[in-house]
């Protein structure tokens, strides 16, 4: 019980991006730009191992998935979420 009474760890920085980041309350300095494999391979420093969480515009989450599996990730290690109306 004592574990799950325990604080949730915080999510690190490098986890989550933000697509307007000079539209936010608190300043972004972590990275921008399109995701890439070289993006990636900057802050994982093995591909093969993580699974990836993907959700945004069809043609991001396409885009994503796709350099994702063009660079040998499982499509088994990969979820997708694809939000319709704000491309």
């Amino acid at each position: 019980m004592e574990r799950l009474s325990a604080p949730a760890a915080p999510i690190a920085e490098d986890e989550t991006r933000s697509t307007q980041p000079d539209q936010v309350r608190m300043p972004w300095h972590g990275e921008t730009g399109r995701i890439s494999i070289e993006m990636l391979s900057k802050w994982i420093p093995d591909l093969r191992i993580p699974i990836y969480y993907v959700a945004g515009p069809s043609g991001m989450v396409a885009g994503v998935r796709q350099i994702l599996i063009n660079s040998g990730i499982s499509e088994d290690d990969i979820r997708a979420e694809e939000f319709v109306g704000y491309e």
